[in-house]
């Protein structure tokens, strides 16, 4: 057989690059033009192709759809890798993320940097650990390929990615990523004798207020070798403690290595945990042990944990159990509480966890005491800031279920129905309850019951809905009864039930449900699939074989669910489309086990025993102990190329022709895809719908002469980063103009984009930005690709046209309403004709004046995508606190504000009063936009009555305003609430103080005048006076001196005395006096 390679031309659908889709090519070069057909020339046409021809034509085809061989040995061998280091202990080993205290040795480092601007009185604390990123090369001399790769500039990108917590009422609900660049730094104590040793990059592993799990996400700058992108889990393990420096397990302990008997001949088992939410994963199903699988990472690594429970359960008339066994049969992993069934008994265990109330006791909980549990069901999607467990009850509490509420760490479980059992409800005593699902939206639970009336058995959907504590009776409603039988198969992949089908005499045997709140997709699951949108039209999938029977389902919530049976069968369905794919055994699954043996992959084996089968955040991933050659045993998560088996096991049933053109033999093929190209423009911006903000950090600038980092600057790198992160948390900005929010510039008026899905603006009340939203998706697709159109890219193969997209009603995150100051101040100056601002002007707060009407304006500012506009809804405005300083503002009391707000107030309270256009909400005035302007009061009892002037200016007031729109705003879903602080100055005095002031003024004027009358009358006088009271006590001087000199004279022996009588001074006297005159 002659094949020439130059002649053949590419699939359409599956052949051509994604960048030539994107540049707008119709086709590959010589495409066919029949649509239908494609062709690959060169093959002979004499006779039918016998098998190994058909298996060569395979391989060329599949030869076809490779990816481009851009350094494929690189790119499929290099990858990115990570663990945690201490800064103590850079470079060395790999530790567990349970320490969350930040660390002040960074802080020093700081101080010295003198010209930096850096704040030296401020505290620089870090984080406690560092990311070290790996590249790791299995080829042939590793370590000069990732130094060549650091020298050519090879840098990895680290984009961190914060998961929200469920418990949205302690904590801001916000979507955050942080982008960092790798700083490599090299270790002398690993490589200590060669200049250059194989450098590591670090980066600040970054936490943010009460986050628990992050998404770490490594990539390359495009620079140097075409390294693949890699995705882990960074998450807190909050069932940990360190003793003795060693790090040991709070709900048990490590007593062994796992052996070929804990999993071998033990069948595959669920994992069942709160999606993205649940930051331990643990797996049951020990044989005949007491031990769980239990992983920070999503089962990247794991230990095997005996836990320290007591197993003292046995069996009664009331509760009969078949088999006392030690094994734990159902795990549920919460956010911060670990659930298990060992028998019949449910036990729980809640982890040390900072963001939460409730603290860590140390030991395993046994709840619902006495109670005989055959089964729990979990909840897997958290709703109004709490998550959910339901244990299905057994024996004498037959037809009970319990509704278990985890809430900040606090465990409460509720029995449902109230009054009486579903038996009852249903006059069925024989009936059984097999499974549960709880719809959080409509407060409906959804029970699967087997029921045995008129001595027939059936099954049946029940609704059961909550009511209120003082209702008479439980709402308890039949809305479904499931065929006994099979139907018979009319279609190739669904047949509706209405009544009228025919069936088989084959049992339906039906043993869960599934039910996904974004698509409203109910699944009926056993040894048929029974799909329904409202609970009670129902269609049947009837491409899954009635032979088989599932045992369990999982999801990704985002159109895949994979259906696990009793044989460990592996099929897969596509949410929206009705086709029923089996994943294994397949050829397709057959020809990527003979790829991955031809690669000697190490995650493949002949013999290989599944675990468990579940969805993360990469895609479906498959829990499977492999026994290599030597009968090691090692248990591995691997990755089930979803995409890829589809590809091959669709090729290998693909019909195709050989036909001669002349001398050219042609081989042509059906193209299963029922369009060639799929293209979509005018994209908007994704910040607006994934409402992810997003930060970039970049390293401090070293000069080392191969460009690394020492300890010194990675201290300070994360530094930089912890203090970049406490700023967002700590962002509170409730004037929003250029001068008063530094941040002005991210915020301006943009034109929407184009949306054509809108809700009707009734869904449910107003909720607090990110709180509550009501889930609902949905499915983009073209009718007939779901599993059969592809597009190949340098990673694989990725699905076209069939995508469910997730939709979140209500309030989103990143919404918040600020003080439109600049508004504010034009629209008051224009109504007022005038402004007159504080004597001592604050740029940071504007001042307004008493007498002056006051119409405040506010905007809504999106934080994620900087967009902001008017806030045109209803409000309410309350003065909450006050004080004549800024220093001594006091928040007053539910009955204060009240008193100082309400219209209906009648003990001369108010603060402040709209004359027109309001109407009344618990008592309180509604205002708007166009509403009139508000009027200063400050009446008798107010706080700000009769306010005593601090200099000779006027009072002024500091008051503490509320806004909200709750319960008055039909214009929103966004529950927003603003507190600011609003300076008022000019405030009047009472009329007693006025009086009181113009007395004080009064008599000091007429004081004043009365002084300088007296003064201008009396002065010559007093002048006259004081001159001769001068005079004399001058001649009284100059007599003294006179007396003293004689008096010094006589006391020389040639002179005479010179001590006079009185007689002679006063004729002395009398003769200076008439000299003078």
């Amino acid at each position: 057989m002659v094949m020439k390679a130059s002649s053949f031309s590419e699939n359409r659908s599956f052949g051509c690059l994604e960048r030539e889709r994107a540049r707008g090519r119709s086709g590959c070069p010589s495409a066919s033009l029949d649509s239908s057909h494609d062709s690959l020339r060169g093959l002979p046409s004499s006779g039918h192709p016998t098998l190994m021809v058909a298996l060569l034509l395979l391989l060329l085809l599949l030869l076809l759809l490779l990816p481009p061989p851009v350094q494929p040995q690189l790119e499929d061998a290099c990858k990115w890798g990570v663990v945690l280091n201490k800064y103590s202990t850079l470079g060395e080993g790999r530790e567990k993320f349970f320490s969350k205290e930040p660390i002040y040795a960074v802080n020093e480092f700081f101080h010295k940097l003198e010209d930096s601007p850096v704040d030296p009185k401020e505290l620089y604390p870090g984080f406690p650990y560092f990311l070290k990123i790996n590249l790791t090369c299995p080829i042939p001399n590793s370590a000069a390929f990732v130094r060549s790769s650091h020298f050519k500039g090879l840098v990895p990108i680290v984009l961190v990615t914060f998961y929200s917590l469920v418990n949205f009422r302690n904590w801001r609900a916000e979507r955050l990523q942080i982008e960092l660049k790798g700083a490599p730094f090299q270790t002398r104590k690993i490589c200590r004798d060669e200049d250059v040793c194989i450098p590591s990059w670090y980066a600040p592993m970054p936490m943010k207020n009460g986050s628990i799990m992050m998404e770490v996400e490594i990539s390359s700058n495009n620079q140097g070798e075409i390294i693949r992108n890699s995705r882990y889990m960074i998450n807190m393990n909050g069932y940990l403690k360190e003793e003795k420096d060693t790090l040991i397990f709070t709900l048990g302990s490590v007593v062994r290595a796992m052996t070929h008997r804990d999993f071998i001949n033990a069948p595959s088992r669920p994992m069942w945990a709160t999606v993205n939410h649940a930051p331990v994963l643990i797996l049951g199903g020990i044989p005949e042990e007491k031990m769980i699988l239990i992983s920070d990472s999503s089962f990247i690594d794991f230990s095997l944990v005996e836990l320290n429970i007591d197993s003292c359960w046995l069996g009664s008339l009331q509760c009969p159990q078949d088999k006392f066994t030690a094994s734990i049969f159902d795990t549920i992993s919460t956010e911060s509480i670990l659930f298990i069934r060992q028998n019949q008994l449910v036990y729980y265990f809640t982890g040390n966890y900072s963001h939460v109330s409730q603290k860590a006791v140390g030991n395993w909980v046994q709840v619902l005491k006495k109670l005989c549990i055959k089964r729990l069901c979990p909840v897997e999607i958290p709703s109004n800031g709490s998550e959910y467990v339901l244990a299905v009850a057994g024996g004498k509490e037959e037809g009970f279920f319990h509704l278990g509420t985890i809430t900040d760490g606090t465990v409460i479980f509720r029995q449902l129905p109230v009054s009486s059992s579903i038996c009852e409800s249903l006059r069925d005593p024989k009936c059984r309850l097999h499974w549960v699902v709880y719809q959080i939206e409509k407060e409906n639970f959804l029970l699967l019951v087997e029921s045995y009336k008129d001595r027939q058995q059936t099954f049946n959907v029940v609704q059961y809905t909550l009511v209120p504590k003082d209702y008479p009776e439980d709402s308890v409603h039949l809305i479904y009864k499931i065929p006994r039988f099979i139907p018979k198969r009319v279609s190739a992949s669904f047949v509706m039930l209405l009544g009228m089908e025919e069936y088989t005499d084959y049992p339906l045997v039906p043993r869960g449900l599934f039910y996904n709140p974004f698509s409203h997709l109910l699944f009926i699951w056993g040894n048929a699939i029974l799909q329904s949108f409202d609970n009670k039209n129902y269609i049947y999938l009837s491409g899954f074989p009635k032979e088989s029977s599932i045992k369990y389902m999982a999801s990704s919530y985002k159109s895949q669910v994979v259906c696990v049976t009793e044989n460990e069968e592996i099929w897969i369905l596509f949410e929206g489309s009705f086709n029923v794919y089996r994943l294994y055994p397949s050829d397709g699954w057959n020809i990527v086990f003979s790829f991955a043996q031809m690669q000697s992959s190490n995650l493949f084996s002949t013999n290989e025993t599944s675990v468990s089968l579940f969805y993360d955040n990469i895609g479906l991933q498959q829990l499977i102990y492999l026994i290599n050659k030597k009968g090691k045993g090692r248990l591995v998560k691997r990755r089930v190329p979803v995409n890829k088996i589809l590809v091959y096991e669709m090729l290998t049933h693909t019909s195709y022709d050989i036909r001669k053109e002349g001398t050219v033999h042609t081989l042509s093929y059906n193209n299963l895809c029922p369009f060639e190209k799929l293209k979509m423009t005018q994209l908007p911006n994704p910040q607006k719908y994934t409402r992810v903000e997003r930060y970039r950090a970049m390293p401090p600038l070293v000069s080392s002469n191969f460009g690394f980092h020492s300890k010194i600057s990675l201290a300070i790198y994360q530094g930089l980063v912890y203090h970049l992160l406490w700023l967002h948390a700590k962002y509170d900005k409730p004037y929003a103009d250029p001068v008063h929010d530094p941040t002005w510039r991210w915020w301006k008026d943009k034109k929407h984009n184009k949306v054509s899905i809108q809700d009707k603006r009734q869904c449910f009340n107003q909720s607090i930005s990110g709180h509550n939203l009501k889930k609902s998706a949905f499915t983009l697709k073209v009718i007939g690709s779901a599993g059969k159109c592809f597009i190949r890219t340098r990673y694989g193969f990725r699905m076209q046209a069939h995508t469910m997209i997730p939709l979140l009603i209500g309030c989103p995150p990143g919404k918040r309403l600020a003080f439109d100051i600049t508004l504010t101040l034009q629209h008051n100056k224009k109504i007022n004709k005038r402004y007159f601002d504080c004597v001592y002007p604050d740029p940071e707060m504007p001042c307004f004046l008493f007498s002056d009407p006051f119409s405040p304006f506010f905007l809504v500012q999106d934080m994620v995508t900087g967009e902001s506009g008017s806030f045109n809804g209803s409000y309410v405005l309350k003065v909450i606190g006050g004080g004549t300083s800024l220093e001594n503002i006091v928040d007053y009391s539910e009955a204060d504000i009240f008193r100082y707000n309400s219209p209906k107030d009648n003990t001369t309270s108010l603060i402040w009063i709209v004359r027109e256009n309001w109407t009344d909400s618990q008592s309180f005035s509604i205002l708007n936009r166009n509403s009139s302007a508000i009027e200063w009061l400050c009446l008798r009892n107010s706080p700000c009555y009769d306010i005593i002037p601090q200099s000779f200016f006027s009072p002024e007031f500091f008051f503490k305003i509320m806004v909200t729109n709750r319960g008055v705003d039909t214009s929103t879903y966004c529950d927003y609430q603003l507190i600011f602080i609003l300076h008022i100055h000019g405030l009047p005095l009472s009329n007693h103080r006025a009086r009181f002031f113009l007395r004080v003024t009064l008599y000091a004027c007429f004081g004043s005048v009365f002084l300088f009358l007296l003064s201008s009358f009396l002065w010559p006088h007093l002048k006259n006076c004081w001159m001769q009271i001068k005079m004399k006590f001058t001649d009284l001087i100059t007599t003294e001196s006179f007396y003293t000199y004689t008096t010094s004279a006589s006391s020389v022996p040639s002179m005479i005395s010179s001590r006079l009588s009185t007689a002679d001074r006063i004729s002395i006297q009398r003769t200076r006096t008439k000299k003078i005159t």
